[in-house]
């Protein structure tokens, strides 16, 4: 009722006014007949809270629109190293031997490459059913950081789609206007960034309508700091660590590096006496 009669006034001064000072306000009046009536304010927008699992997710989440991360948030590979994971990042960085560190850049590609090839797996078997009972209210789409075509890896992508699939999710409708930069994909609407570095935050300016609040529920911290950080829209972050808890274990790595170390010393040893 409030928005009506603001709406009113506004509109009764217009047709009084010089067409001079018409033109100066009429952004004042299309803002306000542009403002869905339901919109309503975001106590948690502009801040970044912490939940462990799908559960917490959906009771923290009070926005309209809600966007989903994929890697390390919804599936993940079955690979004992994966960055950004707090496990893996502190084994890199603190617990390999001489040996290892010195074989470090001949094992990097190997990483990278076993990350492509693993099998995914769901990151939390809640999530599929938060998604559905989500989509019920509101709208949800998939944001992340690949690139829609291009890259060594870009193939990669049919692989992670089909998997979220295969294990029941499935996200709204690609928004009309929007195939210009997201995908309407097997699963529904996915919007790819393009880098790491690229701000998901400017996405979701472009497709959260004016006056709705938007939700981004994201694995990486940064990521999440950086889409908050002079958003456009109010936006609610959630950091899911859920990715954190069921990541490979240092026993694992060691395996998997003595593998691939005994593989590399086959080839080319590293040093006079093996390690």
């Amino acid at each position: 009722a409030i928005l009506a009669q603001a709406t009113l006034v506004v509109a009764s001064r217009l047709l009084r006014w010089p067409h001079g000072a018409m033109r100066g306000v009429r952004w004042a009046l299309l803002f306000l007949l542009r403002r869905p009536s339901g919109a309503r304010a975001c106590e948690p927008c502009g801040r970044i809270q912490e939940a462990q699992d799908a559960a917490q997710v959906g009771e923290l989440l009070k926005t309209d629109v809600v966007f989903f991360d994929i890697d390390e948030t919804l599936v993940m590979p079955r690979t004992p190293f994966i960055d950004g994971l707090p496990g893996s990042d502190a084994f890199l960085a603190g617990r390999l031997d001489a040996c290892e560190r010195e074989a470090l850049p001949r094992l990097r590609p190997l990483m990278e490459e076993a990350y492509y090839q693993a099998p995914e797996r769901l990151v939390d078997a809640g999530l599929p059913g938060l998604i559905a009972t989500l989509r019920e209210s509101r709208s949800v789409f998939a944001i992340t950081s690949r690139s829609r075509a291009g890259g060594p890896y870009f193939w990669h992508n049919a692989v992670v789609l089909e998997a979220l699939l295969s294990f029941g999710i499935r996200f709204s409708p690609l928004p009309q206007g929007a195939e210009s930069f997201g995908n309407a994909t097997i699963v529904g609407g996915v919007f790819f960034v393009g880098g790491e570095k690229m701000n998901k935050g400017d996405v979701v300016a472009k497709v959260v309508p004016l006056g709705s609040t938007a939700a981004l529920v994201d694995n990486t911290l940064e990521k999440l700091e950086r889409a908050l950080e002079g958003a456009r829209v109010p936006t609610q972050g959630i950091h899911l660590t859920a990715a954190f808890r069921i990541e490979q274990d240092d026993e694992a790595r060691r395996n998997w590096l003595c593998e691939q170390m005994d593989a590399l010393h086959v080839v080319a040893p590293l040093a006079p006496v093996p390690c």
